[in-house]
């Protein structure tokens, strides 16, 4: 099972035990969720949509925790596709909203893409983003994800961040 940590959180494989209501709680709250597109409205559904991303042989979905105290505050999704792990796609969402704008982001991904570098041999972290979510682009390129592309609906971009020197 994985299990990596950074300085300030931990990232495991969730299980059906992590649908708590604190995790709902965040799917029904507009401010978490407006860039989120499949939103869970009961423990059940929820517990039935982390099952099918833990039988799915081609995705990580790792829960982020902090170090200290073991609370969860979000989730990471990894989308290994094609039959290859050198270009893999990601979503992230930070559900505690008292964590926004403390480089979570960057922390985890760039720890996960450190391991996907080496576990793997990965080369292409990948991502969609929409135009208007100005603070996740920010904190995308900060990391060191460029523009490679644009998405029609929702209207956004495509951004990768090419993990070999």
């Amino acid at each position: 099972m994985i299990s990596l940590h950074s300085k300030r959180f931990y990232l495991r494989k969730l299980t059906v035990l992590d649908a708590t209501p604190l995790y709902l709680s965040w799917l029904a709250d507009p401010n978490i969720t407006k860039f989120i597109v499949y939103k869970q409205n009961s423990i059940n559904t929820l517990k039935e949509y982390i099952q099918t991303q833990i039988d799915d042989e081609k995705v990580e979905f790792l829960g982020i925790f902090v170090e200290e105290s073991g609370q969860h505050i979000g989730n990471v999704k990894f989308l290994f596709e094609g039959g290859s792990f050198k270009r893999f796609e990601m979503g992230i969402m930070i559900g505690e909203s008292n964590w926004h704008g403390k480089g979570v982001a960057g922390e985890v991904l760039t720890l996960f893409a450190s391991y996907a570098k080496n576990h793997y041999n990965s080369e292409v972290m990948t991502l969609k983003v929409e135009k208007n979510n100005k603070a996740a682009i920010r904190a995308y390129r900060k990391i060191g994800f460029e523009v490679t592309g644009e998405t029609l609906l929702p209207p956004g971009y495509v951004m990768d961040w090419k993990l070999v020197s």
